[in-house]
């Protein structure tokens, strides 16, 4: 006996993926705006969470999630052979392997902040991900799985239609834009994190001004710059405080203003 009847278990399945394939291109629009700032993508990501993460929200989207993959195990269950089209066995493979792709970035970004009250923000994420090529090669493919059954499922809706030759250029385009703007502000928005640290930690670096006149053979002193940037070398710094480190601060100073006075008289 069916209990749904086959028109309806398709709109179900229509619907539910329609809902998250709205989540999705937003989501991938959030992404896109990598190309601007991390700024950009944070302030787009609190807007996007204002619908997504509120309760309604909720529901609809992981709802909509559990009954798309259980109409699709439903209707392969339903099927009387596995011979099918390739754009069809295509369409099922990259569904049945989003959940293995995806389920390390839904804990990431859904279930460990329900469970520690810590928000996590983009900055944290890029860096999570860009730091482990592994994770950033599976993120991508699975934005691209992602995407990729998406359009399969709207294009085995959309290629009856009436209207689909009149747009068919034009979704095609926006078919392939999508997922390629998605990934280059991925990339953009993760290196313009690791540039910030970097410029970050060279500033936080210690450095030492010392003296850097030294005899020259043929004119007395070398031509080169009184003061040099250095790291400081702990074997020939004495300990700051220390009796031998003033006295060889001391020396330092007088031996410097020794060869600057030198030098001013041969000049």
């Amino acid at each position: 006996m069916t209990i749904i009847s086959a028109n309806r278990r398709k709109r179900m399945h229509l619907v539910s993926g329609a809902i998250l394939g709205t989540f999705v291109l937003a989501h991938f629009f959030n992404h896109s705006l990598g190309l601007i700032s991390v700024e950009a993508m944070e302030t787009a990501r609190k807007g996007f969470n204002l619908i997504w993460h509120s309760l309604p929200g909720t529901v609809l989207l992981y709802g909509a999630l559990l009954l798309h993959f259980a109409m699709a195990l439903e209707s392969i269950y339903r099927r009387q052979t596995l011979r099918m089209p390739a754009r069809e066995a295509l369409k099922i493979v990259f569904g049945l392997s989003l959940p293995f792709l995806l389920i390390g970035h839904v804990t990431a970004a859904r279930v460990e902040p329900l469970l520690t009250g810590v928000d996590a923000d983009y900055p944290d994420m890029l860096r999570m991900l860009w730091s482990n090529s592994v994770n950033a090669t599976r993120q991508s493919l699975a934005l691209l799985l992602v995407w990729g059954h998406g359009c399969l499922g709207a294009w085995f809706w959309m290629r009856g239609r009436a209207w689909f030759p009149r747009y068919e250029i034009l979704l095609y385009t926006v078919a392939m834009l999508v997922p390629i703007f998605a990934l280059l502000g991925f990339v953009s928005g993760a290196r313009s994190i690791e540039d910030r640290l970097r410029r970050t930690w060279r500033l936080r670096r210690p450095f030492l001004f010392e003296a850097s006149v030294r005899p020259h053979a043929s004119r007395g002193y070398s031509a080169r710059p009184l003061f040099r940037l250095r790291r400081p070398d702990r074997r020939h710094v004495p300990a700051a405080g220390h009796a031998k480190g003033r006295a060889h601060s001391r020396a330092l100073s007088r031996r410097s203003g020794g060869h600057r006075q030198s030098r001013l008289q041969r000049a």
